[in-house]
């Protein structure tokens, strides 16, 4: 709409191959050192899994990476991506 502020939505999914709570972190640009940020982690462990981030700003590069715990407290983190 004329006027409103450029938005940006991302809709990011993967899935587990256990039942685990996720949580996505995320930074601007692809350096080391940037202000780490993140969504809140996901109320209920499950094998499917979307977040939907709005707070991208347009034109701009994203570092961002997911970390998991499942029930028996095993964490992991994949990749990063940008």
């Amino acid at each position: 709409y004329p006027g409103e502020a450029t938005r940006v939505q991302t809709i990011i999914s993967w899935e587990t191959d256990e039942q685990a709570i996720c949580q996505l972190f995320y930074h601007q640009g692809i350096g080391k050192g940037a202000e780490l940020e993140s969504l809140p982690a996901e109320p209920f462990p499950t094998t499917r899994h979307v977040q939907v981030v709005t707070a991208f700003a347009p034109a701009t590069v994203y570092m961002f990476w997911i970390e998991c715990l499942d029930r028996a407290e095993n964490k992991s983190k994949s990749e990063d991506f940008a």
